[in-house]
């Protein structure tokens, strides 16, 4: 067996003058022949040396190849202990806990999962933030079971809680120590207290 033999028995049109077979729009090799069929068989899923070995083959084709003969890695089935897990767990755990859980999963096919099942995560409560103010109103939202997104719509403001960032906590913390420089103090008096 020569180099040339040992590589593919494709590759003679590389040396050659004959091309490979083309189909009429002159694309395409017009079927995949047995010698093609064994080096997808043998390579698989090494596509540096397909592509090597079938340089005439897009890498498309020679995936969609090797699904057909049924050496492609299928994916992993999900078990009935991982989606009974996602539908007790899965609205309030963490990602850390999610991840522990169902370690050989990607977030992305988590999410695909969880979607496929329609469950929704726990929408984010209000979390205190060391500003006298937004504890108050942190506290009365706990109080009344509001999340962030029920408080931008009960407020009129989108997404300002949801979207609640540092440059927000600066000017509530301007306008806070601005009011104690002048001796004020900034308070809340809730409606039938």
């Amino acid at each position: 067996m020569d180099f040339f033999d040992w590589i593919s028995p494709n590759l003679y049109w590389l040396f050659d003058d004959k091309p490979p077979p083309r189909s009429s729009s002159g694309f395409m090799p017009l079927r995949w022949t047995k010698e093609e069929d064994g080096l997808i068989r043998k390579y698989y899923p090494n596509f540096s040396m397909l592509s090597l070995v079938l340089p005439h083959r897009s890498h498309n084709a020679r995936k969609l190849r090797a699904c057909k003969l049924g050496v492609s890695k299928a994916a992993a089935r999900w078990s009935e202990v991982e989606i009974g897990w996602l539908k007790a767990k899965y609205p309030s755990a963490s990602w850390a806990e999610i991840h522990r859980n169902i370690p050989n999963r990607s977030k992305g096919a988590i999410l695909n999962r969880t979607c496929a099942l329609r469950l929704r995560r726990q929408r984010k409560m209000i979390d205190l933030c060391g500003l006298r103010l937004l504890e108050d109103i942190s506290g009365k939202a706990k109080e009344l079971n509001f999340t962030l997104a029920d408080l931008d719509e009960e407020a009129g403001i989108p997404g300002y809680f949801t979207n609640f960032s540092s440059a927000n906590y600066a000017l509530l913390e301007g306008l806070n120590k601005a009011i104690s420089a002048m001796g004020g103090e900034l308070q809340i008096r809730w409606y039938g207290q």
